[in-house]
């Protein structure tokens, strides 16, 4: 069993490794950004001029005068064909909860990506903790976010296997109860054998919503400085959502969450809303407020 987790987690570690290269590849590239839920092979420290060194989350929620954890300045990024986003700017600011919405098509895939460090801006810059995130930085930053997708990953195994195999150092079960009760997902104590239950191929014994609620939790054991949300609570109803935002509202402002998002009980519950259409920002202002329209 143990040999199947892990070499599930060397497929998922693989598909990170590959990211530069696929650029434009959309389907291999939301799958692969799973990949900032994976176990790293070790790095060698930072030289000078090789990125930023710091290993914990206060290296990166250090800076008091940087309002935003991450911000986007006139990003311009173009796919072979003209789609793509076309001068952004909005910022992600730092211990809240922000939605970028918009419809389908609108770019916030490619948000996503660009925040990831999974692309790189054609032109424009994207600024993490008030200084350019350079290709140097990314793994350095991979290391301070959690990203749940909307499909999720989970590996053959238990509940504790496919609550820790992501993350750094020794998980105890304390840790991964505090976790999914974090995540709303209180159905974990009722299972037969607890943190030791079998999941099945692909988590196959849990409901859709049971297994978002589980990648949410893995994601949280991370302690990540960010947590991007890419319509991860899509198989919750609108009363389970709610608890689970709520939930991850309570650990700001240690924790800052952007949560990609089409339901309008996702965009009410956040603090800030980001609007996206045909590759541009419409709508950037506090939820409730009027904001900026373009």
């Amino acid at each position: 069993m143990a040999s199947q987790v892990q070499a599930a987690a060397t497929t998922t570690v693989t598909l990170a490794n590959a990211l530069p290269a696929v650029g434009d590849l959309t389907a291999l590239t939301r799958a692969a950004a799973a990949a900032a839920e994976a176990p790293e092979a070790p790095e060698a420290p930072a030289r000078d001029g090789e990125g930023r060194s710091g290993t914990s989350r206060s290296d990166v929620l250090a800076r008091d005068d940087a309002a935003a954890l991450v911000e986007f300045r006139d990003v311009t990024f173009k796919y072979p064909g003209g789609r793509g986003l076309q001068q952004i700017g909005f910022s992600v600011p730092r211990g809240d909860i922000t939605a970028l919405t918009g419809h389908s098509g609108s770019g916030k895939s490619t948000t996503a990506d660009l925040v990831l460090g999974l692309l790189r801006p054609d032109s424009g810059q994207v600024l993490v903790d008030g200084e350019p995130l350079a290709p140097s930085d990314y793994r350095w930053w991979r290391r301070h976010v959690a990203y749940v997708p909307q499909e999720t990953v989970l590996v053959p195994g238990t509940l504790r296997d496919n609550l820790v195999w992501s993350v750094r150092g020794t998980v105890g079960d304390e840790d991964c109860w505090q976790a999914l009760d974090r995540a709303a997902a209180g159905f974990a104590r009722e299972l037969p054998q607890g943190l030791d239950t079998i999941l099945g191929d692909r988590g196959v014994r849990l409901s859709g919503g049971e297994r978002q609620r589980v990648a949410i939790a893995r994601a949280l054991l991370r302690d990540p400085a960010l947590l991007v949300l890419d319509e991860a609570t899509s198989s919750l109803d609108d009363a389970t959502e709610a608890q689970v935002l709520e939930l991850l509202a309570s650990l700001t402002p240690a924790m800052t969450v952007l949560v990609i998002a089409h339901r309008a009980s996702t965009i009410q519950l956040a603090d800030h809303v980001v609007r996206l259409d045909a590759g541009r920002v419409v709508t950037a202002r506090p939820a409730g407020g009027t904001g900026s329209e373009g």
